[in-house]
């Protein structure tokens, strides 16, 4: 097994991450798979987070667990994005718009991206807690396709 650069990113392998954007080749079914593990990690603290009144973090996750599951599709295909739109933009062109995952885990995903914008940045009440624990489940629907897609393109190489 490699060596985590800092503790931060997939286990290394033999060429280095590039995250500038761009097209590298295809990675090995290990990094794939951290990426996506790495979301379904994060799941039952957005819960945890959302009773105890931490909605606004849990906003943040929400996306930043479909960010992990986006990361890992494309990653799978060999291309990465430095901007959050371009990945947004690369997951409803080669994804929802082809009909690989549904057009509910692309819309969601475009939703948490813009409503992690105004809860990050913007002076702004948080999002009604309900509607939090719906992107939650969505998240949660939007792992399964990736996962079952995942596993289908592996089994095709």
């Amino acid at each position: 097994m490699g060596q985590r650069r800092h503790g931060l990113g997939p286990p290394a392998s033999g060429h280095q991450a590039r995250w500038g954007g761009g097209v590298s080749e295809p990675l090995v079914p290990s990094k794939v798979s951290w990426w996506l593990d790495r979301a379904e990690r994060w799941l039952p603290a957005i819960e945890r987070d959302v009773h105890d009144g931490l909605v606004d973090r849990a906003v943040g996750d929400v996306y930043y667990v479909c960010f992990f599951i986006a990361t890992a599709l494309e990653l799978q295909q060999g291309r990465e994005y430095k901007r959050h739109s371009a990945l947004a933009a690369a997951i409803n062109r080669d994804y929802v718009q082809r009909g690989l995952i549904s057009a509910s885990a692309g819309s969601l995903y475009n939703l948490v991206l813009h409503a992690r914008a105004i809860s990050d940045y913007q002076v702004a009440d948080a999002p009604d807690p309900a509607e939090v624990l719906a992107w939650l489940e969505g998240a949660k629907a939007f792992l399964s396709e990736a996962r079952t897609l995942v596993r289908q393109r592996a089994s095709k190489d």
